[in-house]
């Protein structure tokens, strides 16, 4: 075990772990070989650290610490069973550090995905330990998961009058469930922090230019005039930046053809202002299909050359190449695509990117849901349905449980796999109890499974006015006049019998 340690001081990982292994091997009874390699192998991620920490607890002679480690190897193998029977013995054991305890007794609700009890163990356990910034951050996220939005722009409000860390804010910009000037405020407090880094300020600003904060601009004119343009990371990201607020001619000042070989990104960032200056030659030149070394993704060349003809007023090979673009695109180029096809409001091309990418292992479900969404935006009800009739649990990958209930709203809508739409929408209201909304929710499932009894019993009759998608679901279970005007979806209509 000597060995392994000196050779773990050494940095030579694999030949530690190998020593390790030998010497459990060698006396399988020698509890601190066995705890020694356990830990070597939860440390490096290894798929047998969770039998290695079994070992490690079964023996007579275990450290009430090891229940800790143990814990967390199920946790890397997603046995959440056998985390909570661990989280059982270590509080019958006697817990030797409590706060330690509880915040495993968070992460493992919140990872088995029982958000309620995760948000009411966090909540309880940061009352307990004030001061530990682990339990306070796991509150905040268990938080955006599981709290109605009107508690968390609470806590958000708190957050900006006192903030703890800069966590706190970044928490607060990043959180979709808040106000544009909520995270706006915050943004601004990130940006004007003198701890805060000048590649962190160039992604807070990028951020916030993104939320169409009208200071974006003249702020980042006054970093331009501070930061070192000579490390390659700190220019690619204020070359986004420029690029995302459209100050191309800033971009041509920094970086010519020689500084943008350097990376992927200078170069689309310089080819990208070229083409909105005027200057297509080089766009034409670097992207050329006779090239046999590509500068980027084949997608995005396709894109910059769709760019670089739509320039020269060539529609009908802006329009080729933009449809090949989508063609060729692999989920690494989603998101280059996506904004500039964003930019350029080009739906129809935008809706076959996010179809191309919906069957990415990585990159699928999230693909399949702005597919659907964006369909819906633009009243498309065919392509929405083609978008909802992927594999069946795509629903369920879904991290963001708004767009969880939307996908399953539309599932239901459609009559689209409706037996799985009523369990995604029983595993909803069980994980996020305290929304209203995914009680109504489970109500149309039920109606659509032919079972209006428990349909009444679960849709509100007399919903909150300001979620106009509880009142149709109340007006199609409880068979009422549908309040207030909205803009309706023929299948929406035809559910109402209207």
């Amino acid at each position: 075990m000597a060995e392994s340690k000196q050779l773990l001081a050494e940095e030579a990982f694999q030949d530690s772990f190998l020593k390790a292994h030998a010497a459990v091997l060698l006396d399988r009874d020698n509890i601190e070989a066995s705890r020694h390699l356990a830990k070597l192998a939860l440390r490096f991620n290894h798929p047998q650290a969770q039998r290695f920490w079994e070992t490690v607890v079964n023996h007579r002679d275990f450290l009430t610490q090891d229940w800790k480690n143990a814990i967390d190897a199920c946790f890397a193998k997603e046995d959440y069973q056998t985390a909570f029977k661990y989280l059982n013995a270590w509080e019958n054991s006697g817990v030797d550090s409590q706060e330690e305890f509880e915040l495993r007794k968070v992460q493992a609700y919140a990872l088995s995905e029982n958000f309620q009890l995760a948000l009411q163990a966090a909540s309880e356990a940061t009352k307990k330990f004030p001061d530990s910034m682990e339990l306070h951050k796991q509150f905040l996220e268990v938080l955006k998961i599981a709290a109605p939005a009107d508690v968390q722009a609470r806590t958000a409000q708190t957050i900006l009058s006192n903030a703890r860390s800069s966590y706190d804010l970044e928490w607060t910009a990043r959180n979709t469930h808040l106000t544009r000037d909520l995270r706006l405020a915050a943004l601004e407090r990130l940006i004007d922090s003198p701890k805060t880094a000048v590649n962190r300020q160039l992604a807070y600003l990028k951020y916030a230019a993104d939320l169409g904060w009208n200071q974006a601009i003249q702020r980042t004119e006054d970093i331009v005039k501070r930061i070192d343009i000579t490390d390659t990371e700190t220019l690619e990201s204020l070359t986004t930046l420029l690029c995302s607020i459209g100050n191309y001619g800033e971009v041509l000042k920094l970086i010519d053809s020689e500084t943008a070989s350097q990376s992927r990104i200078l170069l689309r960032n310089l080819l990208i202002s070229q083409i909105s200056e005027g200057d297509v030659d080089d766009a034409f030149d670097l992207t050329s299909q006779q090239r046999n070394e590509r500068l980027t993704s084949i997608a995005e060349e396709t894109l910059l050359r769709a760019l670089a003809f739509q320039q020269t007023g060539d529609v009908a090979k802006f329009r080729n190449n933009l449809n090949q673009a989508v063609t060729s695109a692999e989920s690494d180029d989603l998101a280059f695509l996506e904004q500039q096809l964003e930019r350029l409001d080009e739906t129809e091309p935008l809706l076959r990117l996010y179809q191309k990418v919906s069957d990415s292992r990585k990159f699928g479900p999230q693909a399949r849901y702005l597919w659907m969404r964006r369909a819906v935006d633009i009243g498309a009800e065919t392509e929405i349905q083609n978008a909802l009739s992927g594999k069946s649990d795509w629903i369920s990958q879904l991290s963001n449980p708004s767009q969880k209930a939307d996908a399953i709203y539309y599932s239901l809508i459609y009559n689209i796999q409706k037996e799985n739409a009523l369990q995604q929408a029983q595993e909803l209201l069980a994980s996020y109890g305290s929304d209203s909304s995914f009680r109504d929710l489970l109500g149309l499932a039920y109606l659509r499974n032919d079972n209006p009894k428990l349909a009444r019993a679960f849709a509100s009759e007399k919903p909150d006015s300001s979620r106009p998608r509880s009142s149709l679901i109340a007006a199609a279970v409880h068979g009422k006049k549908l309040q207030g005007e909205q803009t309706l979806l023929l299948a929406e209509k035809e559910l109402l019998k209207l």
